[in-house]
């Protein structure tokens, strides 16, 4: 199952390092939900190209655990089209993280360009030479003068490249 909505830092593997935060938000998300019933909302996809299902998770009295991940700033919006339905309610949890620079904004906004490009079709951005930056159209590429203004505005970063 994969949470909709929201990335958090993962532990690392042979092909990825270990990202900043990973143990504390996976120790944040067992404290929310361990031995707890949770209740799981999808959206109009209910799976992704790698058969997980994608959900909202809730507990039963009514805590929706993917927004209480962003706003102690342990994950980071992540929207999939055509998933979409807590946009306004995770987006704003996430400017409210990175404003108070809770735990992942502390990394996530050092910056690593003078410059960014955006996507406004899959919500990603990119460092400037990254080749899948170089694929966007003229109609659905923007232009970000640092990664504040890119996350503020519901973006998330390019897994290849890593801005």
């Amino acid at each position: 199952m994969r949470y909709l909505g929201i990335n958090a830092p993962e532990l690392g593997s042979i092909k990825w390092p270990e990202e900043p935060y990973a143990r504390e938000a996976l120790a944040y998300n067992i404290k929310l939900v361990k031995g707890k019933v949770v209740y799981l909302e999808t959206d109009i996809e209910k799976y992704d190209r790698y058969g997980r299902l994608l959900a909202y998770v809730f507990l039963k009295d009514g805590t929706f655990v993917n927004l209480e991940m962003v706003k102690a700033g342990y994950a980071y919006v992540l929207f999939l089209k055509p998933n979409l339905k807590y946009r306004k309610e995770l987006l704003a949890a996430q400017r409210a993280a990175m404003k108070k620079r809770k735990n992942i904004w502390q990394v996530l906004l050092k910056e690593t360009c003078t410059y960014y490009l955006g996507n406004k079709r899959s919500f990603k951005f990119h460092r400037p030479n990254c080749e899948l930056s170089k694929r966007i159209s003229r109609k659905n590429r923007i232009i970000f003068k640092n990664k504040w203004d890119a996350f503020y505005r519901g973006y998330s970063p390019c897994r290849w490249c890593m801005p």
